[in-house]
């Protein structure tokens, strides 16, 4: 890889410290610029993978309890320096002495200090992930799922007592509540142009979507049109995405695209989303004017070939776009068919660091042996022949 060019520097470092400063080198020195290099590039090129190939993917589930934790207080130790005056004898250059004052630490300010908790509110879910709410948001759980369980802490607290609620979701399908979590994994395959060479292309140019926000705990998961028939079948998917999200490991997107637009579309999006995450199965379609599908394509890795031409053939043979009844369809299919790309399967390909990496770690790798060489030079060791010789 064309980072470790980057051991050429210590290389030549250690032909003119032979040839130009050999009197004022050891033997061991040699060794230390080629040391501090592979350390320096070895580092750089591991953080910069990690950089790399850093991706995020969703998570599916459920609400299952909501917690209100109350503002408390507690005793800690004073962490105040408490500072006193002291005379002290100090003796000046010509050896007389004088009195001085000085400052020392003689204590703490306070026997204690009081350390306050504020109130803080949290969502679990059915993957035993848990984030934090607001106060708006727990009471709406709450309430809808009609229970709220005082819970005694039995805190070692200084003056106010803070104690916390617990809301449970009641198994209650009406009160169903998807949620949305975030998650970073190793992918790999968007970092490498070995095999997986995904094209740039312009998110304006093409208007292509972004990966939805996770709003108060959920995500879209139709992203386009906003109609009555585009929120039902946007419910339906992410009620499925929560219900499959820990035991499928999958996440359903629907991405719809207007008039105008043709397969190149979805091919495009499917590139800026270099190929989606591990995880994902989204089918993207384009509409006419009279709403009947004109192309659909679907991006996922997974090798369930077969459930990719039913869910596209599905839906282009609608003869006008039916959201609830497509998104059933794929519900249906994904939940009997989908099998999720382990992306261990990539761990061969190679991730080259970008230009500007390989840049600074030449850079960086040659001001160090340059300040190696400035202190190999400078220090106290002689080459020992010049010691040896000395002796005779």
């Amino acid at each position: 890889m064309i980072i470790w060019g980057a051991m050429a520097i210590p290389v030549l470092t250690a032909i003119v410290l032979l040839v130009w400063f050999k009197h004022k080198t050891v033997a061991w020195e040699f060794i230390i610029p080629f040391a501090v290099s592979i350390i320096c590039i070895a580092l750089f090129k591991f953080t910069t993978e990690k950089v790399q190939t850093a991706d995020s993917e969703f998570w599916g589930g459920w609400a299952t309890q909501a917690e209100y934790f109350e503002r408390w207080d507690e005793r800690v130790s004073c962490m105040h320096t408490k500072y006193c005056k002291r005379s002290v004898s100090r003796r000046r250059p010509d050896g007389s002495t004088h009195s001085d004052t000085e400052r020392y630490a003689c204590g703490t300010e306070h026997m204690y200090d009081v350390d306050i908790h504020p109130p803080r509110w949290v969502l679990h879910d059915s993957n035993g992930e848990h984030q934090s709410v607001s106060s708006a948001q727990f009471e709406r759980l709450a309430t809808m799922w009609g229970n709220r369980l005082f819970v005694e802490l039995g805190r070692r607290y200084h003056s106010i007592d803070g104690d916390k609620f617990v809301a449970t979701w009641d198994k209650d399908e009406a009160t169903f509540v998807p949620v949305t979590t975030e998650h970073t994994y190793e992918n790999r395959v968007q970092a490498s142009t070995s095999i997986f060479n995904f094209q740039e292309v312009d998110l304006k140019t093409w208007n292509l979507y972004e990966y939805p926000g996770i709003g108060s705990y959920d995500q879209p998961s139709i992203l386009g049109a906003h109609t009555d028939q585009t929120q039902e079948a946007d419910l339906l998917l992410r009620i499925w995405n929560a219900k499959f999200g820990n035991g499928k490991q999958v996440k359903m997107f629907v991405l719809l695209f207007g008039p105008q637009t043709t397969l190149e579309t979805g091919l495009a999006q499917e590139n800026y989303w270099k190929g989606g995450n591990k995880n994902e199965f989204t089918l993207a379609l384009g509409t006419d004017h009279a709403g009947k599908v004109t192309w659909a394509h679907i991006i996922s890795w997974t090798e369930a070939g077969r459930l990719k031409i039913d869910v596209r053939e599905h839906a282009l043979h609608q003869e006008k776009l039916d959201l609830v009844e497509l998104s059933q369809y794929m519900v249906d299919q994904v939940g009997k068919n989908f099998v999720r790309k382990p992306f261990a399967d990539f761990s061969y390909l190679t991730v080259e660091p970008p230009g500007w990496a390989v840049a600074l770690s030449y850079f960086l790798t040659l001001l160090a042996n340059v300040g190696l060489s400035w202190w190999i030079i400078h220090n106290r060791h002689q080459e020992w022949t010049s010691d040896s010789e000395d002796l005779y």
